[in-house]
């Protein structure tokens, strides 16, 4: 795991942010009443570790599902990147880095390129951090089994 900005500590509330989705505002850190919101920081599907982790996310949705945990996910690219790509959560461009700035996500890549960095944060319905997991590089990001273990023992 890279390091983890103190913002994003467990147990820490977390900032709020309102993204732009399809025309509707989603507010990221806002868990609903009775539900946990797992934020997903993604570099966007130019990057191959991104759209994998994208997908094995859509995979097992139900299975986040079922701990009722509601998906919302930010790349760091534009609104024309994200067209026909279809998951079964919300996903918000952040092309210029305004989301991830606000979340303490912004860092430069092995490449040498301003970019966010790769998160998992999970909120309970208080706004407090149940867990976090912020990424070094691009491959760098908790394996679905390892995200749901950890999920399970936290809920």
């Amino acid at each position: 795991m890279g390091v983890r900005p103190p913002t994003l500590e467990p147990g820490r509330a977390i900032r709020t942010a309102i993204a732009q989705l399809n025309g509707e505002k989603v507010a990221l850190g806002q868990a609903a009443a009775g539900r946990l919101q797992m934020l997903l920081f993604e570099r966007g599907h130019w990057c191959s570790s991104c759209r994998r982790h994208l997908g094995l996310i859509a995979e097992h949705i139900d299975d986040f599902a079922a701990r009722n945990i509601d998906i919302v996910a930010v790349t760091h690219e534009p609104a024309s990147e994200l067209n026909g790509r279809i998951y079964p959560f919300p996903t918000s461009p952040d092309p210029n880095l305004e989301l991830g700035t606000e979340f303490d996500l912004g860092g430069i890549d092995e490449f040498g390129k301003l970019t966010i960095r790769p998160a998992t944060i999970l909120i309970d319905e208080s706004g407090l951090i149940r867990f976090s997991y912020v990424g070094d590089d691009s491959r760098d990001r908790p394996t679905i089994p390892a995200l749901l273990l950890a999920l399970d023992n936290l809920i």
